[in-house]
C-alpha cells in the first residue's frame, strides 16, 4: 500500500512541473520586428510599414511608440501595419516599439539607421579652373573648366546658351573643353541634366 501510495505522489509532482513548463511556455513574445519607409509623398510625408511575429499575444492588441509619441493602437492578426503619417524632414531618426497592451513588458524596438529625407538634396554644381585656350581656324575660342558637384544626377549636365542647350557632357570628368565663337564675354548657364 506504500508503494501505491508513493507512485503516486512522484506522478503528482511530474504533473505540477509540467503545468510550470506549459505556463513559461505560454508567455508573450514579439520577434522579428522589420520597419521599412514607404516612399514619400507630394507633401514630404511617408508612411512605415512595420511586420512581426508574435507568439502568445494578449487579447487586447498592441500599440506602436516612439519619438516620445503613441503612433497607434491595433489588433493582432494582420500580415502587416502602416504607421503615420510622418515627417520625412532629413533630422529625425524614426524609433518604433512594439508593445503588447496586456503585458507591457512583452515588447520589440527597432530604431532607422538614417532620418528619411523625402526632399532630396539640392543639387550644386560650381564652375571652378576656367582657362581660355587658344582660338581655332574657325574663329571659335576654346575654354576649358573644371566643376565642383554636390548630389548631382547621373545623367550629366548641360551647358546653355540665352536659353539654348548648346552642349552636354557626362560626369567623371577632371576637365571639359567648349568652343565659342569670337573674342566676345558670354554669360553660360550649366544645369544638372536631371
Amino acid at each position: 500500500m506504500i508503494r501505491n501510495l508513493s507512485a503516486f505522489f512522484i506522478l503528482f509532482l511530474g504533473s505540477v512541473h509540467f503545468l510550470h513548463s506549459t505556463e513559461s511556455d505560454l508567455a508573450c513574445s514579439i520577434d522579428k520586428l522589420k520597419v521599412e519607409a514607404l516612399p514619400c509623398d507630394s507633401m514630404n510625408i511617408f508612411f512605415a510599414e512595420l511586420s512581426f511575429e508574435v507568439d502568445d499575444p494578449g487579447v487586447n492588441g498592441f500599440l506602436v511608440r516612439g519619438n516620445g509619441v503613441v503612433y497607434d493602437t491595433f489588433e493582432y492578426g494582420e500580415v502587416s501595419y502602416e504607421i503615420g503619417p510622418l515627417s520625412g524632414d532629413c533630422s529625425t531618426i524614426y524609433q518604433f516599439t512594439v508593445e503588447d497592451i496586456d503585458d507591457p513588458d512583452c515588447e520589440a524596438y527597432y530604431e532607422f539607421d538614417l532620418p528619411v529625407c523625402c526632399t532630396p538634396p539640392e543639387c550644386k554644381i560650381q564652375v571652378d579652373d576656367v582657362v581660355q585656350l587658344a582660338c581655332d581656324s574657325s574663329g571659335f575660342r576654346q575654354i576649358q573648366f573644371s566643376i565642383i558637384t554636390e548630389n548631382i544626377g547621373s545623367l550629366g549636365f548641360d551647358i546653355f546658351f540665352m536659353g539654348v542647350p548648346i552642349a552636354h557632357f557626362d560626369y567623371g570628368f577632371t576637365n571639359y573643353v567648349i568652343s565659342l565663337p569670337g573674342d566676345a564675354y558670354f554669360t553660360l548657364k550649366i544645369a544638372d541634366t536631371e
